[in-house]
């Protein structure tokens, strides 16, 4: 299937969907330091959320393989976003267990 946009984020809220709505209300109400890292998190969540294996990053384009994606396959090594395998000498970013978290 298509990776997710933050486009279909906001088509999404603007159709309607209350989910999407409030998340993108909540990263405008982050201070703008914050604002693209939660919205990458934000996009990867929902994502998830829908069955997506990946999305397009908002700030770069490029295309990013969501967590559930990557736990299905075995460690690649290159340190991916997302990735679910805990490698000792490459440890997950602060980023990117926000994004988890999220």
């Amino acid at each position: 299937s298509k990776p997710l946009s933050l486009d279909d984020v906001r088509a999404s809220a603007e159709a309607g969907d209350q989910r999407a709505q409030k998340a993108l209300d909540a990263i405008a109400r982050l201070a703008p330091e914050k604002r693209a890292t939660a919205t990458w998190a934000m996009v990867h969540r929902m994502a998830t959320q829908q069955g997506k294996d990946q999305y397009f990053d908002p700030a770069s384009g490029y295309t990013v393989f969501t967590a559930g994606c990557l736990k299905k396959q075995k460690c690649c090594g290159y340190s991916c976003r997302h990735c679910p395998h805990e490698r000792p000498e490459s440890p997950q970013s602060k980023a990117a267990q926000l994004a988890n978290d999220w």
